[in-house]
C-alpha cells in the first residue's frame, strides 16, 4: 500500500484518502485533479505514481520534457519510470501552460529546483515563489504542497506575502511543506 502524507493526518493513497479525526480513520475513494509543477525527478515520480488513480497535469518550462512525458517516454534515465511509462495506464498530461494545469486542481505539488549557492549560502526559491503566485492567481482554492527543498523560514515568509490578487496570509491556509 502506497500512502503519501499530504498534510498531518491526511494520507493520499492509490485510490483513496485516509483522514484521521480523533484517531478514527475515514476512507474515501476519490479521483483528484492534481497539478505538479516541475518535471525533474521529484515531480516526475510523483506525477507517475499519482496518475495511476488520479487526473494529473504536470507543468514544466522545458518543452522537450513535456513532449517526452506526453509521448510516454521518461526524460530521466530511470528503470522504474521507464517501466511505468511503458506498461501502466496513466492519466497524465504534461503542459507548458500553468493555467491549464492549475485551473481546476484540487492539489498543486511544487517540485521546482531551488539551487543552493555555496558562495552566498543562499537557496534560490524564486521558482517556488513563482508557482505559488501563479496558483494563487489562477486557482486560490487549491492546496499547495511544496516538495522542493526550501530553507528554514521560507514558508513562514511565503505565508505572509501577498501573491497576485490574493490577500496576504491566504497562503497560510493553503500552503504546506513536506
Amino acid at each position: 500500500m502506497v500512502l503519501i502524507e499530504i498534510l498531518s493526518g491526511v494520507y493520499l493513497g492509490e485510490d483513496y484518502i485516509i483522514y484521521y479525526e480523533d484517531t478514527y480513520p475515514r476512507i474515501w475513494e476519490i479521483t483528484l485533479k492534481i497539478a505538479i509543477a516541475g518535471l525533474g525527478y521529484v515531480g516526475l515520480t510523483n506525477a507517475v505514481l499519482l496518475a495511476q488513480k488520479n487526473e494529473v497535469y504536470a507543468v514544466d518550462v522545458d518543452a522537450s520534457r513535456v513532449t517526452m512525458v506526453n509521448d510516454r517516454k521518461s526524460p530521466i534515465s530511470d528503470v522504474e519510470l521507464e517501466e511505468f511509462f511503458a506498461s501502466h495506464d496513466l492519466n497524465l498530461t504534461a503542459t507548458l501552460e500553468p493555467k491549464l494545469a492549475y485551473a481546476s486542481a484540487d492539489y498543486v505539488i511544487v517540485a521546482t529546483p531551488t539551487d543552493y549557492d555555496a558562495v552566498t549560502h543562499y537557496f534560490d526559491t524564486s521558482s517556488v515563489e513563482a508557482v505559488i503566485a501563479d496558483v494563487t492567481r489562477i486557482n486560490p482554492e487549491a492546496v499547495i504542497v511544496i516538495k522542493s527543498t526550501i530553507p528554514v523560514g521560507c514558508q513562514r515568509r511565503n505565508k505572509t506575502r501577498p501573491f497576485g490578487s490574493v490577500k496576504a496570509g491566504h497562503c497560510a491556509t493553503n500552503c504546506f511543506t513536506h
